[in-house]
């Protein structure tokens, strides 16, 4: 009897579950898929006259078997920006020079494609230097420290005046050090925590920022970064420094016959590859150009590269890493891209004319667009030295490479990428870059602006002596 009464009850019940239940299916089956953003178009204006680039074909790509093994081929995330910057020889504490900045005057509207960018409680006083984070949020540095944007709104940290920025790494954290290089301090989002020398943090190699403003995490989710002096690793409580000896460095026959010392060094830059495995890159100089010890890489606990026949030696400002796991190097004033357990490729650069009074020079940057083509910046050099302060950006294409543009200077330029185009802030002002044409937006009243990418593709843009920013949603 009680199994008989119980019957009809739990169908009734079942019953009432599916007519609660099936509406709330439907509306999530009818879910519509998020859009991208939408497309965006500038006010009718004249358009200035676009600049065609100039292809170079070199010889078919150089192999050169890999005598180190190594591990396969892990696919990187997707980048969302890259930038692109020239190191100086000897880096100052600050990124961009202040000193000579225009008088702060009314913000234009427009410029080009960007509009003013609106927003609550930006700090007071000019924008010093702007970078998009990982996770989306903006950053900027004023005189009063840095401050980040959210949801329109700004916060400024007031405890990060006269900071520096070290990087972003992997995991969310932004990474300062004070101007002194006492301290560095991390942003987890919610705190900042500040690590000294009782976290075996030392101010060696300072008052300079790291190198390259990079932070690399490897594969134990440990926290690397460079200095001049010495490579800097962090095990999430405490920090190690490790000598340029120490991780395989050594002075060439020639170095040491030209009086190299132990503090002859000047690391450059960081990585971790797509094992997680990290990179360590040096460019020393001596006399009227650079030299340089090479790269390292940690694997397995072993520091290598020593015997390597493309980075055992040689200045390398810029090491990268691409979404298929390839590591692209330039050396000296070669760029060389290496597969993981297979071969290091060279890809021959275009000839100089002999009869002109530049040489090629040496790579200083290297910056990755979202179809992982390397952009690269190359130092020229003069007959007797390397400090001319001339700079030449190419677009490399398969064995192609394509010269965008001449520059000069202290510095050679900001580059961004979004939407299939690139962004590149020059000494004579601001470009779009579209295929392989370059179409100037703005003259030399906006040179070495800064350009940032966010990681929904918006592109954002600051000027020296400015107190604000301008942004284009994207195309």
């Amino acid at each position: 009897m009680r199994t008989a009464t119980r019957a009809p009850l739990i169908k009734v019940i079942f019953l009432a579950a599916c007519w609660l239940v099936l509406p709330v299916f439907i509306l999530a089956s009818c879910r519509p898929l998020i859009s991208p953003p939408s497309t965006y178009e500038a006010s009718p204006t004249t358009s200035p006259p676009a600049l065609t680039s100039t292809p170079f074909l070199a010889a078919t790509p150089t192999l050169i078997p890999s005598p180190t093994p190594h591990p396969t081929l892990r696919p990187q995330p997707a980048a969302t920006a890259t930038r692109i910057s020239t190191p100086t020889r000897r880096p100052t504490a600050t990124r961009r020079p202040t000193a000579t900045q225009r008088p702060t005057s009314t913000p234009p509207a427009s410029i080009g494609p960007f509009l003013l960018f609106s927003s609550t409680g930006q700090p007071a006083g000019a924008v010093l230097d702007l970078r998009a984070a990982p996770d989306g949020m903006m950053w900027i540095r004023t005189r009063e420290g840095w401050a980040s944007l959210y949801k329109n709104k700004w916060t400024l940290h007031t405890e990060t005046q006269d900071s520096v920025l070290a990087g972003f790494d992997e995991l969310g954290r932004v990474w300062l050090v004070s101007e002194k290089g006492e301290a560095i301090s991390a942003w987890d989002g919610v705190r900042w925590t500040k690590y000294g020398p009782e976290a075996g943090w030392s101010p060696a190699g300072f008052p300079v920022p790291p190198s390259n403003e990079r932070i690399a995490i490897d594969k134990h989710r440990w926290v690397w970064l460079v200095t001049r002096e010495n490579v800097r690793a962090f095990d999430g409580q405490h920090w190690t420094s490790y000598s340029p000896e120490q991780i395989g460095f050594a002075h060439t026959s020639e170095m040491a016959e030209a009086g190299f010392s132990d503090s002859d060094y000047w690391l450059t830059d960081v990585i971790a590859d797509g094992e997680g495995d990290v990179w360590v890159a040096d460019c020393s100089w001596m006399g009227p150009g650079p030299l340089g010890h090479g790269a390292r890489w940690l694997a397995d606990n072993r520091w290598l590269g020593q015997d390597s026949r493309v980075v055992a030696s040689g200045c390398i400002y810029d090491i990268e890493v691409d979404r298929a796991g390839h590591i692209w190097a330039g050396v000296n004033g070669d760029l060389w891209r290496y597969t993981p357990g297979q071969s290091w490729i060279k890809f021959p650069h275009p000839p100089v004319d002999p009869a002109g009074s530049l040489r090629w020079g040496y790579i200083t940057s290297i910056a990755l667009d979202e179809s992982a083509n390397p952009w690269v910046m190359v130092h020229r050099c003069g007959g007797g030295s390397c400090e001319t302060g001339q700079y030449a950006l190419f677009h490399v294409g398969g064995d192609t490479w394509n010269h965008l543009l001449e520059m000069s200077g202290d510095q050679a330029g900001d580059l961004a990428f979004a939407w299939g185009e690139a962004w590149l802030c020059a000494d004579s002002g601001l470009y779009r870059v579209k295929g392989e044409t370059l179409q100037k937006i703005a003259g030399e009243e906006f040179a070495f602006c800064n350009v940032e990418v966010d990681t929904v593709g918006r592109v954002w843009l600051s000027l020296p002596g400015q107190m604000a920013l301008w942004l284009y949603p994207g195309a």
